[in-house]
């Protein structure tokens, strides 16, 4: 792999990541009640 294309890769990594964290941190609150809403039951139901 050459550099420039090691440095894109990388670019790319940083920006999903980047885009990742600001979208998790605008909707963190949504995002947390419906994880435990939909996936706390789940995990439940397949527990027991």
């Amino acid at each position: 792999m050459s550099d420039s294309m090691l440095a894109i890769l990388i670019g790319t990594i940083v920006v999903v990541f980047g885009t990742g964290i600001w979208a998790v941190s605008e909707n963190e609150e949504r995002l947390s009640r419906w994880f435990r809403e939909h996936h706390l039951r789940d995990l439940v139901r397949h527990k027991s």
